[in-house]
């Protein structure tokens, strides 16, 4: 369904049932119907799924080029997944979209050309030799016999939630009034309750013992 709000001489707007409606010189422009939230919750439910196969995946004890493929598969469908939907190339213009997606496309060829030249895919890969670290063993043992509560507090994490959060109350209280009608909340209830459960995700997962264990053991 289509939306159109055009822009006035006089800074103001006119909606399609007549309405003028104060934009400070924004003009609001929606061709498609965005689905709903629940669509995306679902998403990214999906997308948890397949980091969940990926994690696993690195503990099967696969090949390596069997392992580096299936990874990188999944990578590309988790990739295109996201750009679709949360930067919502599915709904702009076709031309956009190639161009996107021939960009992912030439990046993952360049990337397995590197790993190639580094013989990753050979069947006993030489750390050693590129002087680079083996990586420590990785199993559930060792996992469940690590001390993975232990809480190291990242101050970088604090700021970047408190700058998102101070940005998004100075985006709610500043812009938000001049491209909705008067007497309209900037910002809907439920989208104020999503974003929030969104920074506590993110906080979660980039300053608790989830993010060392990401980082050292996964």
């Amino acid at each position: 369904m289509s939306d159109v709000i055009a822009e006035t001489p006089d800074g103001f707007s006119e909606s399609s049932d007549g309405i003028p409606v104060d934009t400070g010189g924004l003009v609001q422009v929606s061709e498609h119907e965005l689905p709903r939230d629940l669509y995306y919750v679902r998403i990214a439910i999906a997308l948890a799924i397949v980091t969940g196969l990926e994690v696993a995946i690195s503990y099967l004890g696969m090949p390596t080029p069997i392992e580096i493929t299936l990874l990188l598969v999944l990578m590309a469908i988790k990739f295109v997944v996201v750009a679709a939907n949360f930067m919502h190339l599915k709904f702009d213009d076709k031309l956009l979209t190639r161009i996107f997606y021939a960009g992912l496309f030439t990046a993952v060829a360049v990337y397995l050309v590197a790993l190639t030249s580094l013989q990753v895919f050979a069947s006993s890969f030489p750390a050693s030799g590129l002087g680079i670290d083996a990586p420590p063993e990785r199993s559930p043992v060792s996992l469940l016999a690590t001390n993975y509560w232990a809480w190291h507090p990242h101050p970088e994490v604090w700021i970047l939630i408190g700058a998102t959060f101070g940005l998004y109350l100075w985006a709610g209280r500043t812009i938000g009034p001049k491209v909705v009608p008067a007497g309209t909340p900037p910002i809907p209830r439920i989208q104020r309750t999503w974003f929030l459960a969104g920074l506590a995700v993110m906080w979660l997962a980039a300053d608790t013992p989830i993010h060392d264990i990401g980082e050292n053991y996964l």
